[in-house]
């Protein structure tokens, strides 16, 4: 957990970054530590496919003309 929860208020709860030691304020429903983990998630589960298209075969192409190709 990256981040603690330092003091609530009436509108907003405001949360302190234990790595950066900053702080910023959230809606009182919202958890900055869920927030990170979904972005997470995401990014793992991009760079995921990213591998999968790196390892796909690439259609070749022949340049007859420089106007049209002839795939095979």
């Amino acid at each position: 957990m990256k981040w603690i929860l330092i003091e609530k208020l009436l509108r907003f709860n405001r949360w302190k970054n234990k790595k950066s030691g900053c702080c910023e304020c959230f809606w009182p429903g919202v958890d900055p530590n869920e927030i990170v983990k979904s972005k997470e998630e995401r990014s793992f589960k991009y760079s995921q496919v990213q591998k999968e298209v790196k390892n796909r075969k690439k259609n070749k192409s022949i340049v007859i003309n420089p106007h049209t190709k002839a795939r095979y």
